[in-house]
């Protein structure tokens, strides 16, 4: 009988974590949505400080200080493309600085 109480303790303690877990979730869905309208209007191109370096198939490249900004849009293969194009210089700067030792063990 004392399992059976200490069982069923238990079930209602993990009962009331998954509904304040739930009830936490929710709120933070809630907030997020609340802000994500001003998040949605803001997008790159809007930004004052950011300069157009280049663009490629509806896809944009800004620079921001020393960060680079892309603004993606299309399916998944079209933003692949534009990703791969905008940061192509980069990317091959980039694999250009690793040891020739890290180039070779992959």
């Amino acid at each position: 009988m004392k399992t059976y109480l200490q069982t069923n303790n238990l079930s209602k303690r993990f009962a009331r974590m998954r509904v304040a877990l739930l009830s936490i979730i929710i709120v933070c869905f809630s907030i997020s949505f609340v802000f994500a309208g001003d998040i949605v209007k803001e997008s790159p191109s809007s930004q004052k400080s950011m300069q157009l370096l280049s663009s490629f198939e509806g896809g944009k490249l800004y620079s921001a200080g020393i960060f680079s900004v892309l603004e993606l849009s299309g399916t998944y293969r079209q933003m692949g493309r534009q990703y791969g194009h905008l940061m192509s210089v980069k990317l091959r700067r980039c694999t250009m600085k690793l040891p020739t030792s890290m180039q070779k063990t992959g």
